[in-house]
């Protein structure tokens, strides 16, 4: 059966006009999660540093290192080591220091060992700067006490200077003949070459520094703050907003700088272009993507569930497709307006309010079913639209709600959301933030042709039949950890692999075929970007109903949550 003779799908908000298009085109926005930090048992990120112009890697408290954008892994600190503070790339872009509070040095691929603070009984370290050809290095504590290693040169500290906060970050000059160090307090001290041209102190910062990174030719830095800003001050350029709140550590990235936060998310800002984070809705939507699932027992009905979503992807074109959708993240300010209910349709307008703020350009995607997610971080709500329709200045649409992202677990109460299960897809589409940061790092939205009543959390409700051996909606499926990534991947495909593996796919709702649910392509012209999209892009060429054939979905395993 080709792609374009899909069975009318039985799900009543997600009826989905799937189009074969020979070159896999498909349509984008933005939607997103991130990994949230377990305050037991899960380590928060401290630290990023960045290679080529995607990819790099980020490192936890643990210091487990996670790479992104297609880098490699060169390993982790030892277990068992003291809190890692921060992680710094090699100039050569093929290995990275890995720094403990106590001083330890981790080198791993290209880096080299000049030296360590172990058992020296020094203050907590906070952080590493290196020369611009990586034969040395300084390290910085927290009352400012700066040390040099290799060829790296003292120029002085400010040990001395009692200004009432503790040191945060270092960063050498572009020649490598001095550097900075910039205090929680907002002062930022200068030795060697570099020259102070302002600091969050003086302009009177809105947060705390976590950071500091210098421009990579003329006088000036970045600092990064707590609550995702980031400051400029000489030569540096402003970036745009991070949105990354809060934030846990910055660094050189290209001609421009990167921020991670605590739970992960990344921005990149590279003179110019930006990335947004993998994440714009509240940390609470935690749910998808704290599902770490490594510890996780299989389902007595694993076998009989996942041997139904193989059989129905073997019916309906031999893999698991990618359905898309449009996801509008909107400014504070976006004009908001009025949207009227379709007929036939459940009156949601009691839960999203009587205006909602939808971009005139949303790129409506033709299909049946037009849904659309929209994000106004500013006032932590998600909007869910099935059927938004657009005609003489006038809005409509079916069923739909909103959440807001700061207080919810990411589902809809009855009966409002696009999904049939309840389940936000905020919180589970790849969105071409995900894919730009080279890390999924949330549960992933699947779809299926067949599924069974009742619903199991997270699902709050369910439009399938009685169906026993059919899984129901809410079922979350698994890679099992110790399971080896397939070769010959697409670049989206591995990105998919290691998130189902980690976070796994929780089925959402039904599809003409079994699907996982992205943003849509549009969105990145509508956006205001020229070229191809970031999720195209890593399809490699292949239509979206191939895109992911090579995963060993036989090997998925539905899993207890």
């Amino acid at each position: 059966m080709g792609l374009g003779q899909l069975p009318a799908p039985r799900s009543r908000r997600l009826r989905r006009a799937i189009a074969v298009a020979a070159a896999g085109a498909a349509s984008l926005a933005y939607v997103a999660t991130t990994p949230v930090a377990s305050a037991s048992t899960t380590p928060t990120f401290v630290g990023v540093a960045f290679a080529g112009t995607s990819g790099g890697w980020k490192v936890d408290s643990a210091g487990a290192v996670t790479p992104f954008g297609g880098t490699h892994q060169h390993g982790s600190a030892p277990a068992g080591a003291h809190p890692a503070v921060a992680i710094v790339a090699t100039p050569g872009e093929r290995g990275y220091w890995i720094v403990a509070s106590n001083g330890s040095v981790y080198n791993r691929g290209d880096a080299r060992f000049y030296g360590s603070l172990a058992h020296q009984h020094v203050a907590p370290v906070v952080g590493l700067a290196t020369l611009p050809h990586g034969g040395g290095y300084w390290l910085l504590t927290s009352n400012g006490r700066v040390f040099a290693y290799g060829h790296a040169r003292f120029d002085g500290s400010p040990y001395r200077q009692k200004r009432g906060g503790r040191w945060v970050g270092i960063a050498a000059t572009a020649d490598g003949r001095g550097y900075y160090a910039v205090e929680s307090t907002g002062a930022v001290a200068q030795y060697g070459d570099a020259r102070f041209v302002g600091s969050p102190h003086d302009s009177h910062a809105s947060s705390t520094p976590v950071g500091i990174t210098t421009t990579r030719s003329g006088v000036g830095y970045w600092v990064g703050l707590q609550d995702g800003k980031v400051m400029p001050f000489g030569a540096a350029t402003t970036g745009p907003a991070t949105g990354i709140d809060p934030a846990a550590g910055m660094a050189p990235a290209g001609t421009g700088y990167g921020v991670v936060s605590g739970a992960g998310s990344v921005f990149t800002w590279r003179g110019g272009t930006y990335r947004q984070p993998a994440q714009s809705a509240s940390l609470s939507y935690g749910l998808f993507a704290q599902a770490l699932l490594s510890g996780h027992q299989p389902l007595g009905s694993s076998a009989e569930y996942v041997s139904d979503l193989v059989s129905d992807y073997e019916h309906y074109y031999g893999s698991v497709g990618v359905n898309t959708e449009p996801v509008m993240v909107v400014p504070a300010g976006q004009a908001r307006v009025a949207v009227s209910v379709r007929a036939g349709c459940s009156d949601f307008r009691g839960d999203t309010g009587s205006t909602i703020p939808i971009p005139a350009d949303t790129p409506l995607n033709g299909s049946s079913d037009d849904p659309v997610v929209i994000d106004q971080p500013s006032s932590h709500t998600e909007w869910e639209l099935w059927q938004l329709h657009h005609e003489g200045g006038s809005w409509s649409a079916c069923w739909g709600g909103s959440l807001d992202t700061a207080t919810s677990d990411g589902v809809f109460p009855y009966p409002y959301g696009l999904a049939a299960s309840g389940i936000s897809y905020l919180a589970t589409d790849v969105t071409e933030s995900d894919v730009q940061s080279g890390s999924i790092d949330h549960a992933i939205a699947l779809q299926m042709p067949t599924c069974t009543a009742p619903e199991v959390a997270p699902a709050d409700r369910t439009d399938c039949s009685h169906d026993p051996g059919q899984p129901p909606y809410g079922t979350w499926f698994r890679f099992p950890s110790g399971l080896r990534m397939p070769s010959r991947l697409t670049p989206f495909a591995q990105m998919v692999f290691r998130a189902i593996q980690r976070y796994g796919l929780v089925l959402t709702d039904q599809a003409g075929a079994v699907m996982i649910e992205a943003e849509s392509p549009a969105d990145w012209a509508a956006e205001g970007h020229r070229g191809v999209d970031p999720i195209t892009a890593s399809w490699d060429g292949r239509p979206r109903y191939s895109v992911l054939s090579r995963l060993p979905w036989g090997r998925l395993e539905a899993v207890e949550h």
